[in-house]
């Protein structure tokens, strides 16, 4: 299993964020990971330690709002403004200066709206110096949020145990993405569950689902004038060929990469690899 940092709470205005940290050195850069909808900071877990073993970095994984150990909010309020706006507050408690932003499916989303609108000067704080996208398409299809709107049941389910709500899972996952191994998918499904009165239940808001409206983020990634590296999965049935394009013309410094191969869960399945592309792109962009 993968090695797990500290776990801090980033408390309001807002929800109650929780945070798994891996600190090194005073002046070491760090990295800030943003998980999709429906995961949680456990996702980037195996990235995090590659990158740590091969980097001076401290590394933030955050579990979104409404998901892992953050706090569900009343009324919803799920879309990448929302999530923007946690992570900027993320950034002034750690007192990050010099980061890079990760994000993976809506995680991407996320840190690329947090870039946007602090260029814009709609929030506070310092801007990231990198970003990396994961595998979604700036404008996510209207099937895809459908898909989620028609789940939202799901959520609630509850399991006997936390073996049997595990396997289950795993068994869901390696439906489509079956090079995972299984010790990798039990250390992140886990981390996602919690026991209740009703039994074993995912650790996450089913509003999550039923108010997903992402938008379109094409008009906004010029704004984004940083070095930023697009990944896809070749195999994944979430990123489009189409939408990996658009990503790298939209953003004014862009290079992009295809893990071959992997599924839109590549931060699991190509932990090495996604580790690899990101190494080598801090360091060709000096930020490593």
């Amino acid at each position: 299993m993968s090695g797990a940092g500290a776990l801090i709470f980033v408390e309001g205005p807002g929800p109650r964020l929780a945070c798994e940290v891996f600190d090194a050195g005073p002046d070491a850069p760090a990295l800030l990971f943003a998980h999709g909808n429906s995961s949680h900071r456990g996702i980037w877990r195996p990235v995090a330690n590659l990158l740590r073993h091969e980097l001076e970095l401290r590394v933030v994984l955050i579990d979104m709002r409404g998901h892992g150990d953050s706090e569900h909010v009343h009324p919803a309020a799920y879309d990448p403004d929302d999530h923007a706006g946690d992570l900027a507050r993320v950034v002034r408690h750690l007192a990050l200066t010099r980061y890079g932003v990760v994000g993976h499916s809506a995680g991407a989303l996320a840190v690329t709206t947090l870039a946007a609108r602090l260029a814009r000067k709609q929030l506070v704080g310092p801007a990231p110096s990198a970003l990396v996208w994961v595998d979604i398409d700036p404008c996510v299809p209207e099937w895809q949020v459908e898909f989620f709107h028609q789940r939202a049941d799901s959520v609630g389910r509850s399991y006997s145990d936390l073996e049997s709500a595990t396997r289950s899972l795993i068994r869901g996952i390696q439906k489509t993405s079956p090079n995972i191994s299984e010790e990798l998918l039990w250390d992140f499904i886990a981390t996602g569950f919690q026991q209740t009165p009703e039994g074993c239940k995912v650790k996450l808001d089913p509003q999550t689902y039923t108010t997903w409206n992402p938008g379109d983020l094409r008009p906004i990634l010029p704004l984004v004038d940083i070095p930023a590296l697009v990944i896809r999965a070749a195999d994944s049935g979430v990123s489009s060929v189409q939408g990996f394009e658009e990503l790298k013309a939209g953003f004014p410094r862009a290079h992009g990469e295809v893990v071959e191969g992997g599924t839109h869960f590549v931060p699991l399945d190509h932990a090495a690899e996604v580790a690899q592309l990101i190494a080598g792109f801090l360091h060709r962009e000096r930020l490593a």
